[in-house]
């Protein structure tokens, strides 16, 4: 009996220290590809956004919700200025969302990480392909320097932004992802306009 007892304490203690030092799996996934796609969309909606200075996010949000297939409505002959603008945002805002689909379909191991270490994954590789440590410490004396320079934050952050709102929607199965990426373009929106105010008083203080 006494042997017994010992013989099953033996296998208990193999057990536990083969189970205590046991690591996780390490996730490695190659963000490169993704994240230039990334920010080459996100640039090119910063663009179109700053092209217009009446932009209005209510009405982003409908065209948003209402296009359908967007690229219907973008061959539409009889669209007007103001159509195309929005119509634009919208094809780019699905190109955004299905590129992000695309990356974390393509890369289940994910699903083993948390929120945070996937955005860490993505934000490093934004920043490194951004190179943002230029973003630090640094004085600019004219105005067109400083509003590039916002205007490149403001890229940035909605990039990693979109990126943020494609993965908890990825993780929860959530059905709110067109209303985060709406959230996210509405203060890429205002950013934008920020940039652009104070570039304009920036000029008016200089004159």
């Amino acid at each position: 009996m006494t042997k017994k007892v010992n013989c099953i304490a033996t296998i208990m203690c193999i057990f536990l220290l083969f189970g205590c030092s046991k690591e996780e799996p390490i996730v490695t996934v190659n963000a490169d590809s993704f994240v230039t796609e990334h920010l080459l969309l996100s640039q090119k909606f910063s663009d179109v956004i700053r092209s217009n200075k009446s932009f209005d996010i209510q009405k982003f949000n409908t065209f948003f919700e209402e296009s359908g297939n967007s690229e219907i409505l973008f061959l539409n002959q009889n669209k007007d200025a103001e159509t195309e603008f929005y119509t634009n945002l919208v094809i780019i805002n699905e190109q955004i969302q299905d590129n992000i689909v695309n990356f974390l379909n393509s890369n289940p191991q994910l699903l083993n990480l948390t929120y945070d270490e996937i955005m860490e994954i993505i934000t490093v590789e934004i920043d490194n392909q951004l190179n943002s440590n230029t973003f630090d410490n640094k004085s600019y004396e004219s105005c067109l320097e400083k509003y590039n320079e916002a205007t490149d934050r403001c890229t940035r952050n909605y990039a990693i932004s979109m990126a943020g709102a494609g993965v908890a929607a990825f993780i929860t199965g959530g059905t709110a992802f067109p209303i985060a990426f709406a959230t996210a373009t509405a203060v890429a929106a205002l950013c934008q306009s920020d940039a652009t105010d104070d570039y304009n008083e920036c000029l008016a203080n200089e004159s």
